[in-house]
């Protein structure tokens, strides 16, 4: 439930006027300036109204996938050796990478997925390979990004069927400090 003693703070923050507010949640500026004094305790239904339109607007203001995504991905095809994905990996100095063939994501690979196959003497990516990562639209929000990578090492941002792009979770780091 929305705090009203930090209702005009909240206000100013998202760049918006009493009567944008008002106007925004369906109430009057006078009570939104009543309640901003603390001269008033709203009717729970106010409350909600100015509630659901400051949500909406703060959702509408947040980062989306591809302003995080990193568009130069390193990957490997299916058919190249472990050996030539551990290169590539410590080349980058990266722990994980997409296998891609033919412009589409068939599965992924780790450190853990790499060392694995050295133990078991595989030769080829598509005999050690992970499952393809999570792929999300270019337009989903950063909260939906952050929720997947709690579980995902990362995420593959896709358009109308198409690779665009990755998301690790240094990547979102960096998009919530920007």
């Amino acid at each position: 439930m929305l705090d009203l003693s930090y209702l005009k703070q909240l206000r100013r923050d998202m760049g918006l006027t009493q009567h944008e507010l008002a106007k925004g949640s369906g109430v009057s500026q006078s009570l939104v300036a009543k309640i901003e004094a603390g001269e008033i305790d709203p009717r729970y239904s106010s409350v909600r109204k100015l509630e659901e339109f400051l949500s909406r607007l703060k959702k509408g203001k947040e980062k989306t996938a591809g302003q995080v995504m990193t568009t130069k991905v390193v990957s490997i095809h299916s058919q190249e050796s472990v050996k030539k994905a551990i290169e590539r990996m410590r080349q980058h100095a990266i722990s994980q990478m997409p296998v891609i063939d033919d412009g589409h994501v068939v599965g992924s690979l780790s450190e853990t997925i790499l060392l694995d196959a050295i133990t078991k003497n595989k030769e080829f990516v598509h005999e050690v390979m992970g499952d393809i990562p999570p792929l999300i639209p270019l337009h989903a929000p950063l909260s939906m990004v952050l929720e997947i990578l709690k579980v995902a090492p990362f995420v593959m941002v896709n358009e109308k069927g198409k690779f665009k792009g990755i998301i690790t979770k240094a990547d979102l780091l960096r998009g919530f400090l920007t």
